[in-house]
């Protein structure tokens, strides 16, 4: 595997995710998105893309309306024409594209679907989507709703490949030590499979105790990420250890809007754009031991 660009284009969604660290964001105007589709253009037509064998794109929510304008839409075609073609020619091997999945599969998204069916690329392009058990879905129903369109894209399309997040919450380590989440058969009856992420807090909070008011069982107890671990590494074998909060869908250099400003991001260093103090805000809710920490003591163990 080589190496991966992405583009975050904007930010506005409309999924409201109750820990969803972008949720105080600026909205993108399309004035903005514009900017930001230019500058997606100027890389994709520069020599830049030449060191990059994965592209992906990350919004908002393009399918669900924010391809508003015919300006906006025309834009954000002519790149995908352009990964198309690269990936034709074999130059681009991936390309993934980020969407909730929470909203009806409308023409919009059949017809971006189509164009990849057409060129033959449809298997290299990967839909990248989220579940989380609770604080994503604001309805059963909009839950309900992810869950037809996952069976819906593998009925139509079971050779285009999905990917989807789960952030490790206190919540969801309960439910998966207790067996009433299984991970297996989830990633069986969905055809997927599942990447963790580490959960913070975001930009907005003072500290993990205020967030931990608004968003109970949400950063995880340390105490119980070692028994996740074990019945996940060891018993059920349903998590690699080793690709553990390692997913391939993280870029090596991202073009990110943050306060509608584009800022180049290299090697995953958010440090240089994010405010300060949000990488303290990660983790255990009850322990400024980092989760990382825990994961290499782990694997430590295995090899012992």
């Amino acid at each position: 595997m080589g190496k991966f660009l992405q583009f975050e284009l904007w930010k506005n969604c409309h999924v409201g995710c109750k820990f969803c660290f972008n949720k105080y964001q600026p909205t993108s105007n399309t004035d903005d998105k514009l900017v930001a589709l230019n500058k997606m253009l100027y890389v994709l037509n520069s020599d830049e893309i030449d060191e990059y064998d994965q592209v992906g794109f990350i919004g908002g929510e393009f399918f669900g309306g924010q391809l508003d304008t015919k300006e906006v839409k025309d834009k954000f075609y002519e790149g995908i024409d352009i990964i198309i073609e690269r990936m034709k020619q074999n130059k681009i091997n991936r390309f993934y594209i980020a969407t909730s999945l929470i909203f009806d599969l409308n023409p919009e998204f059949n017809y971006f679907l189509q164009k990849f069916i057409e060129a033959k690329v449809l298997k290299r392009l990967m839909i990248c989507t989220s579940y989380d058990i609770e604080g994503r879905f604001k309805t059963h129903k909009e839950e309900q709703l992810w869950q037809m369109n996952m069976l819906g894209l593998y009925e139509k399309y079971p050779m285009l490949p999905i990917h989807t997040q789960i952030v490790l919450t206190q919540n969801f380590i309960e439910h998966v030590l207790d067996n009433s989440f299984d991970i297996e058969n989830f990633c069986n009856k969905y055809h997927t499979y599942i990447d963790y992420n580490i959960p913070h807090i975001g930009y907005d909070y003072r500290d993990k105790a205020e967030f931990d008011k608004l968003v109970p069982d949400f950063l995880p107890k340390r105490n119980d990420f070692p028994k996740f671990l074990h019945k996940t590494v060891i018993e059920d074998k349903t998590i690699d250890i080793n690709r553990l909060f390692k997913p391939e869908t993280k870029a090596d250099v991202m073009y990110l809007i943050y306060i509608n400003t584009i800022y180049r991001i290299v090697n995953k260093n958010y440090k240089t754009v994010l405010p300060f103090g949000l990488y303290n805000k990660s983790g255990y809710i009850d322990s400024d031991i980092k989760i990382w920490d825990d994961v290499n003591t782990f694997k430590e163990e295995l090899n012992e």
